[in-house]
């Protein structure tokens, strides 16, 4: 099987942080490269959920517009004491 040489230019802080963990996995970046177009040619596409990740941010404030984790805000003293059951 004869190989060819494939150029790709990236990040140089994303490769740093991918090389470091594929270290830990036992892997190069170029056995992932050809894990992946492998895989591509076994399944006929991505072999992975592509997803839009939006910083914490961006979903905390979604969250505060959703209503989403926010205390039920009391009126008074009576109310509280009435939803604590005392």
């Amino acid at each position: 099987m004869s190989t060819a040489l494939l150029q790709v230019r990236v990040d140089e802080e994303l490769k740093h942080r991918v090389d470091k963990k594929l270290k830990r996995m036992g892997l190069t970046t170029s056995s992932a490269v050809n894990l992946l177009l492998h895989q591509i040619d076994i399944q006929g596409k991505i072999p992975f959920e592509i997803v839009d990740r939006p910083n914490d941010l961006h979903h905390a404030v979604q969250d505060i517009e959703a209503g989403v984790g926010l205390s039920k805000v009391y009126q008074d003293t009576d109310e509280l004491y009435k939803d604590l059951g005392i």
